[in-house]
């Protein structure tokens, strides 16, 4: 899966990445990163919730 996903055309037409901010448990993070999805995940359940209107970059968040 990691050598695959980022050949797949919705990935690799995205690898242009401008960050915004995010909502995390209730606080604002300025740039989200995987460290700070660390103790969401560490749990035995975890729910990310990827919301907005069209056109703001949730698929590129997701990628």
């Amino acid at each position: 899966m990691r050598e695959q996903f980022p050949k797949k055309d919705t990935v690799n037409s995205r690898a242009t990445y401008v960050p915004i901010p995010v909502i995390l448990d209730g606080n604002t993070v300025p740039q989200l990163t995987g460290e700070n999805l660390h103790p969401t995940f560490a749990k035995k359940r975890s729910c990310l919730v990827i919301c907005g209107e069209g056109g703001v970059g949730k698929t590129s968040l997701a990628c």
